[in-house]
């Protein structure tokens, strides 16, 4: 098995970045939690979406110019337009935002409409926790399962993350609405490989352990 250094994979990722025109600041920053992520082995949301995250680049679907633009503010809330921008960065923005806002009101609550893929939702849980501060953080994703007892797609696989301070690191929690987020069925089909449990239903309504069509 060969293995690279942290910052010889960083780097190759960055570089990928900067290829795809994100500025110096923001392909260090998106290389860093890319990196990160599959270090820390979640590599559903990690490396893998190197590729992809480049193309919707490619295709004008990210706006690497867009900055967040605050449309409401209430106190403790406020609400901001992402433009499309990168996901990584308006999340660090909206996660940095409410803990200011926790600061001085004690609960700071910030929402971020019309942004792109977060990838690991725990990485925002974590920096929070970090400063000391708990954090519910979620974001919508598109209709991709059922409700119960259904067929059609209606549903997004919602990420949810819970985070909590202690005395020495945090306790996280990142997951999905489901019992597979679909980044994990994605490693498994690319690895050739059964699901350890059914995680949903065929086209004849059966239990499958099958993770999807390649």
């Amino acid at each position: 098995m060969t293995k690279i250094s942290f910052n010889e994979m960083k780097n190759t990722v960055k570089q990928a970045f900067l290829n795809a025109g994100l500025h110096e600041k923001q392909a260090d920053i998106c290389a860093q939690i890319h990196t990160e992520t599959s270090c820390d082995g979640i590599f559903s949301h990690g490396l893998n979406r190197v590729a992809r995250f480049v193309d919707y680049v490619n295709k004008g679907w990210v706006d690497i110019n867009a900055a967040p633009e605050r449309v409401k503010s209430l106190a403790s809330l406020e609400i901001y337009d992402g433009h499309r921008g990168i996901g990584i960065t308006n999340a660090l923005f909206a996660t940095e935002r409410a803990v200011e806002l926790a600061k001085q009101y004690g609960v700071g609550i910030v929402g971020m409409r019309n942004t792109t893929h977060w990838m690991r939702g725990g990485t925002y849980g974590w920096k929070a926790a970090q400063q000391g501060y708990a954090a519910v953080c979620w974001t919508n994703t598109e209709s991709c399962m059922p409700a119960w007892g259904a067929k059609n797609t209606r549903l997004g696989n919602n990420p949810f993350v819970m985070a909590v301070p202690l005395h020495e690191g945090a306790m996280v929690l990142d997951m999905a609405m489901s019992q597979y987020a679909y980044g994990k069925l994605q490693v498994t089909r690319l690895k050739g490989e059964k699901l350890p449990f059914p995680g949903g239903y065929d086209k004849e309504g059966n239990l499958t352990d099958e993770p999807g069509p390649n």
